[in-house]
């Protein structure tokens, strides 16, 4: 490896690291999240696994007819001493590889998951190979396409194969690697025409011809590698062809290294297309292509997370309250009486205008204004035959006795009036006062009926507690991803996330390191893969508690006092 590509993978390694923590938290389907990822994809008995060998130096399950069962990811880093580690979630355990057998313990675990019939499922098997030959990649090993089933496999193994294949390859982060053996007619492979479907173009597609041994005309593998005519496959990351050991061939992977390498060295291709043979070339193919994507997935990393995390923060706030302890329901429940009685007991007993009496309001007149005003023809008709039979002649007398009249009649209204406010009043001053006395005794005699009634249901505190772990797994990945700090541009350059890649303020690649260290970890994730719960408090608005209480505590209150 050249001193440019080792300083290139000392600049990205950092931003990788941080992707694999980020990996232990989130679910590639669940969480919907990009990642960085080279996809094996290619019919059964394609040469994938023996390909995979290779490129990670473990011996892997092979044979005829369906081997993988579920996706295999396996986690490439270069390191200076070997290291195998199975990786589950933020747990991360080393198997020895002097007294455990990988491929047999590949085989026990992908049973674990699949169970012992030939059924495909979307559990992954992570492995983390740290190796000095190897080059910084995350490789994702998928069951090979099965058109017809086969003794105990189900009937839809077609379907089965194919859909956990769109599943994985829809990821825009993905480089899709479609393997095909070079006897074969590439266009009956149905690994492309499903790669063309999420990948019309071929912009994130490589072709991988194996057992080039076996090809039967030199000049059309020639042709294929080159793409030089129209009526060869094309794909914008092109194609390239490896020889490596078969099933039934019992040799290292280091001695089946050396046979590629002399076979290619006479094969009449090397004259043309030497870049594009051998599996040295796909490894350092994939590796410029993943450290790309790498870059270009980081910052849309963070922005969906940050995205997420707002949505999952505004679902939260919408919930009431929350009330998990008797302490809580307990406050709840006397702020709920308080209320009740306030808003909605003496409501019905005050009057709206503060206690005028009937009689004003329907005149528009104080008692002043009514007392020394004249009686107009509204009045009873009796008061008027009494008015008229006054002489016209003695005004004096007649102005004296309407006021007298009219000051009765006032105050024998305002007292009726006032006696009904009296009533009203003693309701409020007396009755209320004891409906809220004995509203607040019934905690004491009956606690737990009234924690059935304010006891949360079911339904919404498995959601309320999805959410917040949910919450808590993004805030930890949100710091792990420095925070919105980081971004990479097309020029090898970093930046503050927030910004447009093209028009931030760049940092040079001899600054990563240091850039990186700043940005703060959480460290200590529990054996869940969660964060240490946080303080959350929720704040409802007052209008919407009120909305709540005067819809739900009026029946809530008739149904405890029915029982009291």
């Amino acid at each position: 490896m050249d001193t440019f590509v080792s300083a290139y993978d000392e600049k990205i390694r950092p931003l990788m690291d941080k992707i694999d923590q980020a990996r232990s938290l989130l679910s590639w389907s669940n969480d919907g999240i990009t990642f960085p990822n080279v996809v094996v994809v290619g019919d059964q008995s394609s040469g994938k696994s023996t390909l995979l060998e290779s490129l990670s130096l473990v011996e892997l399950p092979k044979g005829s007819g369906i081997v993988t069962r579920c996706p295999l990811v396996l986690r490439l880093r270069k390191a200076s001493v070997r290291r195998l580690y199975r990786l589950n979630g933020n747990e991360k355990i080393e198997l020895d590889e002097r007294k455990t057998n990988i491929l047999n313990y590949i085989e026990e675990e992908t049973k674990k998951l699949a169970g012992e019939n030939k059924n495909i499922v979307k559990d992954l098997i992570e492995l983390q190979v740290n190796d000095p030959n190897v080059r910084d990649l995350t490789v994702v090993d998928l069951p090979g396409i099965a058109r017809n089933p086969i003794a105990d496999q189900p009937k839809d193994i077609h379907k089965q194969t194919t859909d956990l294949i769109r599943h994985l390859i829809r990821q825009e982060g993905s480089v899709i690697l479609c393997v095909f053996p070079a006897n074969v007619d590439i266009a009956t492979v149905e690994s492309f025409t499903i790669a063309r479907e999420v990948d019309p173009t071929g912009i994130r597609t490589i072709g991988v011809i194996t057992k080039s041994d076996l090809a039967s005309n030199h000049d059309t593998l020639i042709q294929q590698l080159l793409m030089d005519r129209p009526d060869v496959f094309h794909l914008k990351l092109g194609f390239i062809a490896v020889r490596n050991r078969s099933t039934e061939e019992e040799i290292s992977l280091e001695d089946a290294r050396k046979r590629e390498k002399e076979f290619f060295s006479q094969h009449p291709a090397s004259r043309m297309t030497g870049h594009c043979l051998g599996i040295d070339a796909l490894i350092n193919r994939l590796a410029d292509l993943y450290s790309d994507r790498v870059k270009e997935t980081f910052p849309k990393m963070r922005n969906d997370i940050q995205t997420k995390l707002k949505e999952v923060r505004d679902q939260l706030s919408k919930f009431p309250p929350d009330l998990a302890s008797a302490s809580a329901r307990l406050a709840k429940y006397y702020e709920l009486t308080d209320w009740y009685v306030e808003n909605i007991i003496k409501e019905r007993f005050e009057s709206s205008n503060d206690g005028q009496h009937t009689t004003e309001r329907k005149s528009g007149k104080t008692g002043e204004k009514m007392c020394f005003s004249k009686i107009t023809d509204d009045d009873d008709d009796d008061d008027n035959a009494v008015f008229d039979a006054i002489s016209n002649d003695d005004q004096a007398v007649q102005d004296m006795i309407i006021s007298i009249y009219a000051y009765w009649k006032l105050l024998i209204k305002r007292f009726i009036d006032y006696t009904a406010l009296s009533i009203r009043a003693g309701c409020v001053f007396d009755i209320c006062p004891g409906i809220r006395e004995r509203l607040r005794q019934i905690p004491i005699e009956q606690p737990d009926f009234v924690d059935a009634y304010l006891a949360e249901d079911t339904f919404i505190r498995a959601k309320r507690e999805q959410l917040h772990h949910t919450k808590e797994r993004l805030e930890k990945v949100d710091a792990i991803l420095g925070g919105g700090r980081i971004a990479i541009d097309d020029n090898d350059t970093f930046a503050s996330g927030t910004m447009s890649i093209e028009n931030s303020p760049a940092m040079t690649l001899d600054k990563l390191e240091e850039n990186l260290a700043s940005t703060n970890v959480i460290e200590n994730v529990n054996p869940s893969g969660f964060v240490p719960n946080r303080n959350i408090q929720q704040s409802v608005p007052r209008v919407a508690q009120a909305a709540s209480i005067s819809s739900t505590f009026d029946f809530n209150f008739q149904n405890i006092s029915k029982r009291t």
